[in-house]
């Protein structure tokens, strides 16, 4: 779920409590549904997603792009035209019963009629409360820090003002904030140099700054580097280094040797890698050893076929790949593994069904 999705649904829960306690949600969530999204269900058919047992019982589904739908920002279906207010603001009342558990009575369930298009969740609600002739009074008004007409959403990218905003990070670090997020130094330079980057303003900075940070959280002991001076090195804080150094053109500030070695002992006889020197292995840590030493043309340093075995011995049954052997597949760990053997040049381990099932 986006930020901004997480921001919606958090200062929607008062009014949200409120309507469970005096009405039977399930009617306002199915007011305002649209019928051009429900079909016929199926236990057979992969596609049905039912939201209910009264839904099950009369046979009805979602339709089979509607929960895709349901799941992407109100923005995005709103630039697209693909999806009514009304669906979109029904996932959200959904999400919230299940999140906080909220009564539910799913007897009396109706499903709804179109109505005139809500500019919010909160006058959807509100419409709602109304066609049922239920107390409007008793409901709060939401809080909220600002309100979006979705109608009048900016379509253009505001490239000066999102240049402004960024370079603004890190000019006053003698405020409690700075020195509380410290540790996400590293990390945050990344992401700042990678946003002007790819909007043709890594110039608007201070780059002789940044790489004076980078060269503070080298660990001359180690070989690695730290999230922010004085910390623990860690094979994370290693790889956004050199991606930084190689973005800034300074890539002859890194250590081949040291650096090599240092990610070399990281390597365990099992040919995973550990994070640092507390033993943490991950997956995520082994696409981090192979991009970095990618990037200093130096692979050759590890042994590639065990860390290869690794890495495949989290495939599943399902094309993806998981944190430990036997979990769930995870995007995270699909991205990592993937990008693991693309660097080795092994995606010739997936056979072909693996790859369909990737697709």
């Amino acid at each position: 779920m986006s930020p901004k999705k997480e921001h919606e649904v958090e200062i929607l829960v008062p009014i949200t409590n409120q309507l469970a306690n005096m009405v039977d949600i399930d009617s306002i969530i199915d007011y305002g549904s649209v019928r051009g999204y429900l079909g016929y269900y199926s236990e057979y058919d992969p596609c049905s997603f039912p939201l209910s047992h009264r839904l099950i019982q009369e046979k009805t589904k979602l339709g089979r792009n509607a929960r895709m739908l349901a799941a992407q920002s109100f923005e995005r279906n709103k630039a697209d035209q693909t999806l009514n207010a009304g669906l979109w603001y029904r996932a959200l009342m959904q999400v919230l019963v299940k999140i906080y558990e909220l009564t539910t009575g799913l007897q009396d369930i109706k499903l709804g009629k179109f109505i005139k298009e809500s500019m919010t969740f909160e006058e959807y609600a509100r419409k709602a409360l109304g066609k049922l002739k239920l107390d409007k009074t008793k409901v709060g008004t939401a809080q909220r820090d600002v309100n979006v007409n979705y109608s009048e959403v900016q379509k253009d990218l505001l490239i000066e003002k999102h240049c402004s905003f960024l370079i603004r990070y890190g000019r006053s670090n003698n405020m409690h904030e700075y020195g509380a997020t410290d540790y996400r130094g590293m990390r945050g330079i990344y992401w700042l140099c990678t946003r002007l980057d790819l909007l043709h303003s890594l110039k608007l900075i201070d780059q002789e700054h940044i790489i004076e940070y980078i060269q503070k959280c080298y660990n001359k002991n180690s070989g690695g580097y730290s999230p922010c001076p004085n910390h623990d090195p860690h094979l994370l804080y290693a790889l956004l280094a050199v991606q930084l150094l190689v973005q800034l053109n300074r890539t002859d500030l890194i250590d081949k040797q040291s650096l090599c070695s240092y990610i070399k002992q990281l390597q365990q006889d099992d040919g995973s890698f550990i994070g640092n020197q507390w033993g943490e292995i991950d997956t995520r840590f082994s696409f981090c050893a192979v991009a970095c030493l990618k990037l200093i043309d130096s692979l050759d340093t590890i042994d590639i076929d065990r860390a290869t075995n690794f890495i495949m011995s989290f495939l599943n049954f399902d094309g993806g790949f998981c944190c430990i052997p036997g979990a769930e597949s995870h995007a995270e760990q699909i991205y990592c593994c993937l990008g693991f053997l693309s660097l080795v040049q092994r995606l010739d381990n997936l056979d072909l069904s693996t790859r369909n099932m990737l697709a």
